[in-house]
């Protein structure tokens, strides 16, 4: 049997609970290429969770357990980040 892929460590590691708060995360890297396995994982976990791409280093997260899977995902791979909780969506 081969080794669990690093998201689904994440997602089992992940313990807060499901809510449906809206969360904005702001990411980078300090390297000008970001590790590939770094987006193959978030990928996935976008897949399986509410977070969703807005452009490249804008993640929305739905939920703080999707919230939390995030930021451990970019510890892991070395990412700076900084996260806003949305009170209002305006769509203009």
């Amino acid at each position: 049997m081969g080794r669990k892929a690093t998201y689904k460590k994440i997602l089992e590691e992940t313990n807060s609970k499901d809510d449906n708060a809206l969360f904005l995360v702001v990411y980078s890297f300090n390297t000008p290429n970001p590790p590939p396995r770094f987006y193959i994982n978030l990928r996935k976990m976008m897949e399986e969770m509410k977070i969703y791409k807005i452009s490249r280093g804008h993640l929305t997260c739905k939920g703080t357990k999707a919230l939390e899977a995030v930021v451990k995902l970019l510890r892991k791979f070395g990412g700076e980040y900084h996260v806003f909780k949305v009170e209002k969506y305006l769509i203009c």
